[in-house]
């Protein structure tokens, strides 16, 4: 089964860089998940940090300095295909992987040492929104596919600290004040903003969405509404939409195209 692949139409993309809020974890699992079951070998990582409870899995994971290291413990806990996920360092107290710089990523890439990399890179502190700073995401310029992750659980909510990362550049960015309900217009024009979830994107690179947690009639019809912003907004650049849940199992409700 690959999904979340088809429904991100991501059957080419060698390099997936995944942004956003809500879910990215679930949603880089998952990739490699379908990869790996369709023979493939998969690197697993970040190019900031991720929560070592969330990324640790079903795969060997090890630390590793250099890309050199990284093929290395990599061909040596997967003889096949599988995923592994590989990080640089944990962070003092144990509870998030420290990622590698693009660079090395880049390189990996260009070796040809696995067939697919997934990375996170961005964090949004576990809310299921945000709007990112000027040194966010960071995007590998290799990247050939960029996903961003929002999760509709935030919608409706007040645009505040308790739902949203970065609140006040959310506001600034979709139109709310602080308080403000937050809309699926809103959600739209934070995926579009060239200061949005797809900042530093590569220019050729393919361009997805995932609203996360399209778990009931509401927030299907949310789901159904952010689509039709996007229309209306008319990208110039075409963008995948996929609605779905990621947790206990991945599953896909719909997809579309829109814009280019």
């Amino acid at each position: 089964m690959t999904e979340l692949i088809d429904a991100l139409g991501l059957g080419e993309a060698r390099l997936v860089a995944i942004t956003g809020g809500g879910g990215k974890t679930s949603l880089m699992k998952g990739l490699a998940a379908e990869w790996g079951a369709a023979g493939q070998r998969v690197l697993v990582t970040t190019t900031t940090k991720i929560a070592a409870d969330e990324a640790e899995g079903p795969w060997p994971s090890f630390a590793a300095k250099d890309a050199g290291a990284i093929a290395a413990k990599a061909r040596a806990a997967m003889p096949g295909a599988g995923a592994v996920i590989a990080y640089s360092d944990r962070s003092r107290d144990g509870f998030r992987l420290v990622g590698f710089a693009p660079e090395i990523l880049d390189a990996l890439l260009a070796e040809r040492v696995f067939d697919r990399i997934v990375a996170e890179a961005d964090g949004s502190a576990r809310l299921p929104l945000k709007a990112p700073a000027a040194h966010e995401p960071v995007i590998p310029p290799t990247a050939d596919a960029v996903v961003m992750v929002a999760g509709l659980i935030g919608l409706g909510r007040p645009l505040d600290r308790d739902t949203v990362f970065r609140p006040e550049l959310f506001g600034a960015r979709t139109g709310l004040a602080q308080g403000d309900a937050i809309t699926p217009l809103a959600l739209a024009r934070i995926l579009l903003h060239r200061q949005g979830l797809a900042q530093y994107a590569p220019p050729e690179a393919a361009l997805c969405a995932f609203l996360n947690r399209t778990d009931d009639a509401a927030r299907l019809a949310w789901a159904e509404e952010t689509a039709a912003a996007l229309r209306a907004l008319k990208p110039a650049r075409a963008i995948r939409l996929a609605w779905g849940c990621l947790k206990p199992n991945p599953m896909i409700a719909g997809w579309t195209r829109i814009g280019g």
